[in-house]
């Protein structure tokens, strides 16, 4: 049986990234600050801030956007987010485990490296940045966008997006990103899962290398995921 690890997502909301992360061979547990009704997974409601860090192979981390995104106007619960990056970083840091920081265009994120949708065949442009204490590469573009036929193709384009079918923004946001078990609020906020697959083969790579014995976590507890 192929060994998994244990994966701790800070801020998961309904789990975009701890999908990702899942099929990559991590054993995910979420953690927001709101209930999480959708997410899939083990999941506590908490403070990325105060939450215990121990006994978890892989960090990840998307703190509040809201400060930082080029759509600060539309964005959900701005008046009530703080931006908590520097302070997240050091407990990310001293919990001595590799991690990865995800925000939007513009965050304060050191060393970064830039995913897009087009650089994984989906509909969708949703630049993330993702900040790692491991050497992390971008993968190459696949889809460059050049042109009308592409724009007339995609449906999101930036952070919380702007659907060319806004009364129907959630089913096509949804096919757009390969996600199907969230709400339209969920899916504004959501980090499309190729990006965290593609992350955690890395994660997942680097652990292997570096580590001489892995600690077994057994079947995970997510036998399937419904709406994939």
């Amino acid at each position: 049986m192929k060994r998994r690890y244990k994966g701790l997502d800070l801020c998961c909301c309904a789990g975009g990234a701890s999908v990702g992360y899942f099929l990559a061979g991590f054993d995910m547990t979420g953690v927001d600050m709101d209930p999480q009704p959708d997410y899939p997974f083990r999941f506590i409601q908490g403070d990325a801030l105060t939450v215990d860090l121990a006994d978890y192979d892989f960090i990840h981390a998307s703190p509040p956007c809201q400060e930082h995104t080029r759509l600060k106007g539309l964005a959900k619960g701005t008046p009530n987010q703080k931006d908590i990056i520097a302070p997240l970083r050091e407990r990310l840091i001293a919990a001595g485990v590799p991690y990865i920081m995800e925000n939007t265009p513009g965050a304060p994120l050191r060393d970064y490296i830039k995913l897009r949708g087009d650089m994984f065949g989906l509909g969708v442009i949703r630049e993330r940045w993702f900040e790692s204490n491991i050497p992390i590469m971008a993968p190459p573009m696949e889809s460059p966008v050049r042109g009308a036929a592409f724009r007339q193709n995609y449906v999101c384009v930036a952070g919380h997006g702007r659907s060319n079918r806004p009364w129907e923004a959630s089913r096509y946001w949804g096919a757009a990103m390969a996600i199907g078990w969230m709400t339209r609020d969920e899916l504004a906020e959501a980090i499309p899962w190729f990006y965290t697959l593609y992350l955690g083969g890395v994660i997942r790579q680097h652990l292997q290398i570096t580590r001489k014995k892995v600690r077994p976590v057994g079947v995970s507890e997510t036998p399937y995921l419904v709406g994939l």
